[in-house]
Parts: C-alpha cells; structure tokens; sequence
C-alpha cells in the first residue's frame, strides 16, 4: 500500500497517522500499518512487546517510547494529555507522525480521541488505520460469537459512576476492572475492598455464585490465553491475591424470551416473498 494514496483531493497527506499495533507483537502489526510507518518521520509507540519499538525502527522512522510518560499514582487522563501533546507538537514541526497503541486505536484508547479534536482545530488531518484489538482475541479464546446472543462491553469505572443497568440475558465484557475507583495510574496492589461498589452493582442483576472468567489474551506467539474462573461473589479476593488482568468476562444468567412464532417465519421459505419485490 502506498501512503500517498491517503492523499486528499487538494493532493495533501495526512499529518498524523493513528495505528494499532495489535496484541501478539509484530505477528499482528497490518501491512497498511506498516505502509504509514514508513512513511512517517516519526512514530511514537505505546506497546511494551516484546521486539516492537525494534521492528517499528527498522521500517525508517525515529522511535519514542510513551511508555515511561505513566508515574505511580499519577492521573492517567494528564499522561494522556502528555502523549497527545507530544504527537501534535511533532505533527506540526515534522509531518507525517504516527502514533502506534497496544491493540486498536479507537478501543480504550483516549490519547487518539485528544489527537483528533486538537488536530480539526489545527488543521491537521489524521487518518487512522485498524489494528487487531484485544476484543478480537477475546473473542476467539472465550469462543464466543456476538451474532448469536449480542454482547455488552463497558469500562468497570463507567457503570460504576454511569449507574449502567446490566442486562443478564446477555454477554457482558468488563474491560480496565484492575483499574476500578481510580483514575490514577499504580502499580502497587490492589486491595479487596477496591471491588466492592463494583461488585455490589453486578450483584443487583447476577447471583452471587455465577462464575465469571478474567481473561488475559496471549501477547506472544508461543504463549496460551490465561482464563481463570471464579464466583462473581470473590472478584475483590481474586484480583487482590493474584493481581489479574484488567478484563471480565460475564456469561448471561437467564436465557432471553424465544419467539417461536416469529423464528417460524424467518425460516419460512415461503415468507421471503411476502416480504421482497418480485424479480419479474
């Protein structure tokens, strides 16, 4: 893929390129992504993986890690503010950038949304290209299929603060619950007691023995998914004894109402004419 093929009408590229890395490493960094790397002076990488930044550099562009911008117990909304500083400053004085994230770039990933705002008042243009995130790889190491049952997703701090009513028909995966009642970024452990507003809400829509599943996707190709079951009931024990990963995933409790009439007629052979013009 040739980046100049980004270009707009008045034959001007884009000045900032937002990418996503993926979750295993160089095996899930796009070739489209890598076309925007190289052609970018810079880029500026939020990915701790394991030969990441090395990979990144040998396609031509300088490196900076924004890794080091998090600090114990300091706001995670301000290093974000930091990290999106840095890419519109560098967009402005050397473009094209990129910035290159864990994942995907618009799922949980706040820096992206500051970088496209500033850059409409700037008048910078952004393109941003899709990476394999972690929901993609959740999906396939819980062997789950949202086309069958639907499924929820919310951040652990948000349905605390949003009072977000659950619905226990359906899938539902909690995403950053290791970082529930703080916006602040720590490395210390957690105590059980950080969980219990959380866990008092999903009580209110689930029992307290339905087994829930923190899950944490491989980040390297020679490494299995780690899944690890346990009664909703004993979130704030587990995530304190074994400082798990930020992601739970909580399987419906009750079935949902069938319409068996309904489910009748969409099989119906008969009721796609009723329902489309004919092709004569």
């Amino acid at each position: 893929m040739n980046p100049n093929e980004f270009a707009m009408a008045d034959g001007r590229g884009p000045d900032i390129y937002l990418l996503g890395t993926g979750i295993v490493g160089v095996w899930h960094l796009t070739r489209e992504a890598e076309a925007c790397i190289r052609a970018s002076s810079q880029v500026f990488l939020v990915d701790p993986g394991f030969g990441v930044a090395e990979h990144i550099a040998g396609l031509g562009p300088t490196v900076h890690d924004l890794i080091g911008e998090y600090e114990d117990r300091h706001s995670r909304i301000d290093t974000y503010r930091t990290m999106a500083a840095r890419v519109i400053s560098a967009a402005m004085e050397e473009p094209p950038v990129s910035l290159a994230v864990y994942g995907h770039p618009t799922l949980f990933v706040y820096p992206s949304t500051l970088i496209r705002k500033a850059a409409r008042l700037l008048d910078l243009r952004v393109h941003t290209v899709a990476g394999i995130s972690s929901l993609d790889t959740m999906l396939i190491d819980l062997d789950l299929d949202p086309g069958m049952n639907g499924l929820q997703i919310y951040d652990a701090n948000a349905v605390l603060v949003e009072h977000r009513k659950l619905d226990p028909e359906v899938p539902c995966l909690l995403l950053q619950v290791d970082a529930v009642e703080s916006a602040f970024h720590t490395v210390a452990a957690s105590r059980p007691s950080r969980f219990r507003r959380l866990v008092e809400h999903l009580l209110e829509f689930y029992p307290p023995d339905h087994i829930v599943t923190n899950i944490r996707s491989a980040s390297f190709p020679i490494f299995e998914p780690e899944l690890i079951q346990f009664e909703l009931q004993n979130l704030g024990n587990e995530f304190a004894d074994r400082r798990l990963g930020g992601t739970v995933y909580v399987p419906p409790s009750r079935h949902s109402e069938f319409d068996e009439d309904m489910a009748r007629e969409i099989y119906d052979p008969l009721h796609v004419n009723r329902i489309t013009y004919s092709l004569e």
